[in-house]
């Protein structure tokens, strides 16, 4: 039987799948409850092949290749998914051929459909790979949580220290005559999308002159508690003089506030940071139903986070957290109020920057909001990608690096 080959594809590309998880994207888990259901899917295939039992094997391998494609982060092998595909959908023909029957052409129907639909998911794909590859800027569209080694273009550079962080190899200890001042902070202090010599700390480095070090603690997606986490471990690595905390709006996300998706949000870590059309996808998908009003906006999500007295709380919680792990490491603590590259002319957010602001004045941490900086400029010329990525650019770092440049030196004083 053809489905054979279909069984034994699937158990071994999941075993395969989870060697090569752990060592080359050790930060995407797969939901261990799939991958197992994947296996025993595959395994039991195998089983009703050897027992003859036809579309019991059909119907198994099939499940094995629905479940397995939310579990296989590789897009090499969302490719090779097709070959498990074709193998029970030609089985199902031959059998539909010579014993036709109600289940054997129900069953050769729901191959017809699943293959469409990977169709139609890979030809974007690769529509969406060649646009990452694109030498225009203006053309790439940097989803930001994708994670695959494919996905590297000219502007995704992601130069990585031992200790996987956006700065280059420094000792442990401050040379002496120098001065050190680490960033705390997410994607949009990581630079996503942006060349590693034109981010502001890059910039706000040649500012400040030799003299002075930046390190660049973040990472894309991290809300305030990760960022404290991150700072009270890797930031106890190297010895500095200064941290400054880049705020930015969603920093509260997944603290006590979660809004609300669609059901064509993923619940797989692994489908969720590969498939790049698959979130292109959604991300309009989501968009629409915002624009329609028939969902809550992501803006007035947050909006909504920061009025709510619990969840700012913890948010306001782990402030004074960060402040107290920087007093007994003597080191000062400032912060920087980026704002969301939405509207800024008109922009939504003016409250909670001011909230936040207020409160960090009440605790006595110095901050600069760089809101007025960027307000100037229309918003589709800081953005990143207009349409699919509104992170800051070249343009808008530069902005930020010389409003902060001033404000760093000071902390160093």
């Amino acid at each position: 039987m053809i489905s054979l080959p279909g069984s034994v594809f699937w158990a071994s590309l999941l075993i395969w799948q989870l060697i090569w998880l752990s060592q080359s994207a050790p930060s995407l888990h797969p939901d261990p409850w799939r991958w197992w259901s994947a296996l025993l899917l595959a395994m039991l295939s195998l089983g009703a092949t050897s027992q003859r039992r036809a579309q019991a094997a059909l119907i198994l391998l099939m499940l094995a290749g629905l479940v397995g494609l939310g579990t296989v982060s590789s897009v090499l092998f969302r490719c090779l998914v097709f070959w498990s595909y074709w193998a029970g959908f030609a089985e199902a023909v031959r059998r539909q051929q010579s014993a036709p029957g109600r289940l054997t052409r129900a069953i050769l129907s729901s191959y017809l459909i699943l293959f469409g639909l990977q169709l139609f998911l890979v030809m974007g794909e690769f529509w969406m790979r060649y646009l990452a590859w694109s030498n225009d800027p203006t053309r790439i569209p940097c989803l930001s949580y994708s994670n695959t080694p494919w996905k590297a273009g000219p502007l995704y550079a992601a130069e990585r220290n031992h200790l996987g962080l956006r700065s280059p190899e420094l000792s442990p200890f401050k040379p002496p005559g120098k001065k050190r001042v680490l960033f705390l902070g997410d994607s949009v202090t990581f630079g996503l999308g942006v060349p590693l010599q034109d981010t502001f700390i890059k910039r706000i480095e040649e500012q400040l002159g030799p003299d002075v070090e930046a390190i660049n603690l973040s990472a894309a997606g991290l809300n305030l508690q990760q960022e404290v986490e991150a700072l009270m471990t890797q930031g106890g690595y190297y010895e500095v003089d200064a941290v400054v905390w880049v705020f930015f709006p969603n920093d509260i996300e997944h603290m006590g506030w979660e809004l609300g998706y669609s059901g064509i949000e993923p619940s797989l870590d692994s489908l969720y940071r590969s498939w790049l059309f698959y979130e292109y996808l959604k991300g309009n998908y989501n968009l629409a139903l915002g624009a329609l009003g028939w969902r809550e906006t992501y803006l007035s999500g947050l909006l909504k986070a920061y009025s709510e007295d619990k969840t700012y709380g913890q948010f306001a919680n782990q402030m004074a957290l960060m402040s107290a792990i920087c007093q007994r490491r003597n080191q000062k603590l400032g912060v920087v109020l980026f704002p969301f590259m939405e509207d800024l002319q008109n922009y939504p957010l003016t409250s909670v920057q001011n909230k936040v602001g207020a409160d960090l004045a009440q605790m006595g941490i110095p901050h600069l909001d760089l809101t007025p900086t960027m307000t100037p400029f229309p918003t589709r010329q800081l953005q990143l990608n207009p349409r699919f990525d509104h992170h800051p650019n070249v343009r808008a770092n530069q902005l930020a690096a010389d409003q902060m440049a001033p404000f760093v030196a000071q902390l160093l004083k």
